[in-house]
């Protein structure tokens, strides 16, 4: 199952999704179909696995399929998985996979989406656990402009570019509620 003996068989989601660009690249270049079919199984398996709303977890048992991390959110651990969903869908023409990213994304715009900005919520409930913004959720302007939504690409957008004017950059997180960055992580 490509987990080695006495390694750990927990991963993050975007660890787990994050293989269609380059083993689909490397199917085309080796005619071996075998590298496209095991990071589109790797996909499929996450969407299987999301929760009754629509939500994936932070860090998933690749072994069992039971989330160790139940926060969700579109940046660190989970990011990429949502980035390459869209990416993968237009390199390896999936449209199955642009799918799978629009059944997320209404999941993500109905549960974590407030004002523009994307919290933490529970994967189960739709509860916030985390009012934060954190640096990697950065990529999501450009994944709602390339899928063609520029209007929410650009408000978000908007929001990254005023903590990015308040503090010179992005901080890793940005505590949304107090408007300031979290304790610790300058």
């Amino acid at each position: 199952h490509g987990v080695p003996p006495g390694e750990t068989s927990i991963t993050c989601t975007a660890g787990v999704g994050t293989f269609i660009l380059e083993f689909g690249t490397l199917s085309r270049l080796t005619g071996d179909p075998i590298y496209e079919e095991v990071a589109l199984n790797a996909l499929y398996a996450l969407y299987h696995h999301r929760s009754s709303i629509g939500l994936y977890g932070n860090h998933i048992d690749v072994m069992t399929g039971r989330w160790t991390a139940q926060d969700s959110g579109i940046g660190a651990g989970v990011d990429s998985y949502l980035e390459y969903l869209v990416k993968g869908a237009l390199l390896v023409q999936r449209p199955e996979l642009m799918a799978i990213f629009n059944d997320g994304r209404r999941a993500i715009d109905k549960h974590l989406r407030r004002n523009d900005w994307y919290l933490w919520v529970s994967m189960h409930k739709g509860q916030v656990t985390l009012p934060v913004f954190q640096s990697l959720e950065a990529y999501w302007p450009g994944v709602l402009s390339l899928i063609g939504d520029i209007s929410a690409g650009m408000k978000s957008m908007h929001n990254y570019h005023q903590v990015w004017k308040q503090y010179g950059f992005t901080p890793e997180f940005y505590n949304i509620a107090q408007g300031q960055v979290g304790t610790n992580r300058e």
